[in-house]
């Protein structure tokens, strides 16, 4: 496996998935044998704003994150979403503080010493392994959900709706269109709102007895209602925008 390029890879991902990113910090002991192939320096070149934490331990970096993202939060309403990269349950808190503010929470983790209760807090959740895809020719930057997707097909056979899946996708849709994600998009101050991560959304506030899948097919069912539209772009993201029908979503209390 040939050495990669974290901070970089990260930035590429998140610039591809549409996000409009107003500040990276990366916190850390930079004195730590451990770090020694990122300096400072070198991260800084990214545009990335780097803190140096004392070598009292762990907790201090803990701290200054939390500090920096709640002042963060109360006095910078241009930030919609705040992404956590850390796989320790100590920062549930701060997630949960997150939400309370109706922000969107975004976790990024390892899949080997992640935590699983943060991952039921956090809106959505990604791991870093699925993030660095290794392919022969180098790295993917597609995560292993979107891969194979890009040519999928976009709605499904109006025949095969019944009465209860067109209910499903008018709640689903429902979802959408009264969401922070939604409203912060529309208003011009979000990113587009993507059908996996909204999926996996729903799944853990809204839907909770559903799985994934499941939802995602509503929502393709929604697109062929008109309830909603599905636009895949020039990287194969598939995102929201209206539908003929979103009147008839948005005006049902």
């Amino acid at each position: 496996m040939r050495e990669i390029n974290f901070f970089k890879v990260i930035l590429e991902k998140l610039k591809s998935s549409g996000y409009n990113i107003l500040k990276f910090v990366a916190y850390g002991n930079f004195d730590d044998p451990d770090l020694k192939g990122y300096s400072q320096t070198d991260i800084q070149l990214f545009g990335i704003e780097t803190k140096h934490c004392s070598n009292d331990g762990k907790s201090s970096v803990d701290v200054q994150l939390t500090v920096d993202t709640m002042t963060d939060l109360y006095r910078n309403e241009n930030i919609d979403v705040f992404m956590v990269i850390a796989s320790d349950r100590d920062y549930i808190p701060l997630i949960k503080a997150i939400n309370l503010e109706n922000k969107v929470s975004f976790a990024v983790t390892t899949k080997v010493h992640s935590n699983p209760v943060i991952l039921s807090f956090a809106h959505q959740h990604q791991y870093i392994e699925d993030i660095f895809e290794f392919e022969a020719n180098g790295i993917s930057l597609r995560s292993s959900e979107e891969v194979g997707k890009e040519d999928s097909p976009i709605g499904v056979n109006e025949e095969s709706i019944t009465d209860e899946l067109a209910n499903k996708a008018f709640i689903v849709a429902q979802y959408l269109f009264r969401s922070p994600l939604w409203r912060t998009y529309k208003e011009g101050s979000g990113n587009k709102v993507g059908l996996y991560g909204f999926a996996d959304t729903l799944r853990k506030n809204k839907l909770k007895t559903e799985v994934k899948s499941d939802i995602i097919h509503y929502l393709h069912v929604a697109h062929t209602l008109k309830f909603l539209t599905l636009v895949r772009d020039e990287h194969g993201m598939i995102y929201f925008e209206v539908g003929d029908d979103t009147d008839k979503v948005i005006g049902c209390r």
